[in-house]
């Protein structure tokens, strides 16, 4: 709460008003972890966005599903960054990204058993 007083110069107090300010919360966006995906098969983004009456969306809308929901399908073809943003209905607004890293595929180059564990040595394959 603040009030606001008016004074003369010798500070004797002519006038005074009481003014409410609401001050309200910038939303809490989170776009997830950076991840590595394989070509050709399709991730889902998992988003998260909190505040008083908030609308959101993903940027860039290249090679996704929906760019209004907060876990869409992603198919790129390459290397891309996605932006979740989120604005309240008093102009508050948040952001984050996430970096999509789009590989060819999986190549197990060995396979080695100790006892009864099967130990797989994975290496992802870039472009």
């Amino acid at each position: 709460m603040i009030e606001a007083s008016v004074a003369t110069v010798s500070s004797c107090r002519i006038a005074s008003n009481l003014m409410i300010i609401n001050v309200h919360p910038n939303p809490v966006v989170n776009a997830g972890a950076d991840r590595v995906m394989i070509l050709g098969y399709p991730a889902t983004l998992n988003g998260e966005a909190e505040g008083e009456q908030i609308t959101f969306e993903w940027s860039p809308d290249n090679f996704i599903n929906d760019k209004t929901i907060l876990d869409p399908t992603i198919s790129p073809p390459s290397d891309i960054t996605y932006t979740l943003s989120a604005v309240s209905a008093f102009g508050c607004m948040d952001d984050d990204k996430t970096d999509i890293k789009v590989v060819a595929g999986i190549f197990v180059p060995t396979a080695m058993m100790f006892g009864k564990s099967l130990f797989l040595i994975l290496l992802m394959k870039g472009k």
